[in-house]
C-alpha cells in the first residue's frame, strides 16, 4: 500500500492557510469606509493586507518576463497567484501594462465611502443621479468596481463639458 507524501500534504494545507489569512486581511481592509483616505487605523490594515500577500506569494513562483510587450504572461502569472513582474522598454507596452495589470489590481476593487466623502468626490448632482454600480446602505455608498465607475464618472463628466462648448456651435435639428 503506497504512503501519500506528506510533504505534498502539509504545503497544501499550509498554501490554504495563507490564502485563508490573504482572503480575510483583503475583507478587513475593503469593508472599512473611505479606505482610500490616510487615516491610522487603515494604514494597519494595508500594512496587514500587505503581509498576507507577501506570506501567500512567497511560496508561489515569481515570474519574470523581460519582453512583456502586452503583458499576457505576467498577467496569467498572477491570476494562478504568483508574483509576476514584467519589463519592455517600448513605452506604448510600457502603458498597456500598466492598464492590464496594475491598475485593475489597484483601483479595481471594491470601496465603501461615507456619503459626505462621496459627495466631495463626485458631488450632489451625482449623488441624487446614480444608482448604478452602487449600493447605499446607513448613509454609506459601497461601490463594486472603484476603477470603473471613476471612469465612467469622468467620462460622463467630459462628454457634458464637451457638450456645453459644442452645443453653442452646432444647433438642434428642427426636422
Amino acid at each position: 500500500m503506497p504512503r501519500e507524501p506528506r510533504w505534498q500534504m502539509n504545503y497544501l494545507l499550509n498554501s490554504m492557510l495563507y490564502y485563508k489569512n490573504l482572503k480575510k486581511a483583503e475583507f478587513d481592509l475593503y469593508s472599512l469606509p473611505d479606505r482610500h483616505l490616510n487615516k491610522s487605523e487603515i494604514n494597519i490594515k494595508v500594512a496587514e493586507l500587505t503581509s498576507a500577500i507577501e506570506s501567500f506569494q512567497n511560496r508561489m513562483p515569481s515570474v519574470y518576463d523581460p519582453f512583456t510587450g502586452g503583458g499576457a504572461i505576467p498577467l496569467e502569472a498572477a491570476h494562478l497567484g504568483c508574483q509576476s513582474y514584467g519589463n519592455d522598454l517600448n513605452p506604448v507596452a510600457h502603458i498597456i501594462e500598466k492598464a492590464s495589470l496594475e491598475f485593475p489590481q489597484k483601483y479595481g476593487k471594491p470601496i465603501i465611502y461615507s456619503k459626505e466623502e462621496f459627495i466631495r468626490l463626485y458631488g450632489e448632482d451625482y449623488y441624487q443621479k446614480s444608482s448604478q454600480g452602487k449600493i447605499s446602505l446607513n448613509g454609506q455608498t459601497t461601490i463594486k468596481n472603484r476603477l470603473s465607475f471613476d471612469v465612467e464618472f469622468y467620462a460622463r463628466k467630459l462628454l457634458s463639458l464637451t457638450e456645453e462648448v459644442i452645443d453653442k456651435l452646432y444647433p438642434a435639428d428642427k426636422t
